[in-house]
């Protein structure tokens, strides 16, 4: 869903609005068998395609992602990061890039729980400086050889382990007048 507001139409006189609203959400469980090595990312959710109203934009990010393990007495970790594609341009941005992390674009980690998925939320304000439509999706990557589980933590048979509440994304675009 967009919401657009045409330059001058709501009588702005300086300042910022907000131009456009996209809101995207996944609730597809799905598992990752991950390797040790960090270098595999995986889509839990992505915005529609975006054209910005201006190449002075910004873009507000707000995102929630969950995940779990299949072997639930262990706590692994887990990165969550941005990617962006703007005119067949992808890349990871934001975030940590510290020598400490499996990849770089780190902008959330966490320890999967005992019996429930870890959701994360992320903020974040990107500045493209471009007009071409463009795709926000929010990646996920394992940090151990593990299965990952999006959006459930654990199937027991007769008794599951509580669901997470989804991964979401909403992305706003926010123009100056």
């Amino acid at each position: 869903m967009a919401i657009i507001f045409p330059n001058g139409s709501i009588g702005q006189s300086g300042g910022e609005y907000i131009a456009q609203v996209h809101f995207s959400t996944n609730f597809t469980q799905a598992t990752y068998s991950e390797s040790n090595s960090g270098t595999s990312t995986h889509t839990l959710v992505s915005s529609p395609s975006i054209t910005p109203q201006s190449t002075n934009s910004k873009f507000l990010i707000f995102a929630t992602g969950n995940a779990g393990t299949t072997n639930y007495n262990y706590g692994y970790e887990a990165t969550y990061k941005l990617y962006r594609n703007q005119g067949g341009n992808s890349t990871m941005f934001g975030g940590n890039s510290s020598s400490k992390f499996k990849g770089t674009n780190v902008i959330a980690g966490s320890n999967t729980g005992s019996e429930q998925g870890n959701s994360k939320t992320i903020f974040y304000i990107d500045s493209p400086a471009n007009s071409s439509a463009l795709v926000y999706q929010l990646e996920f990557l394992g940090g151990e050889s593990a299965a990952y589980n999006i959006n459930f933590n654990k199937d027991a048979g007769s008794y599951n382990f509580p669901n997470t509440g989804g991964c979401y994304m909403c992305v706003m675009e926010v123009c100056t007048v």
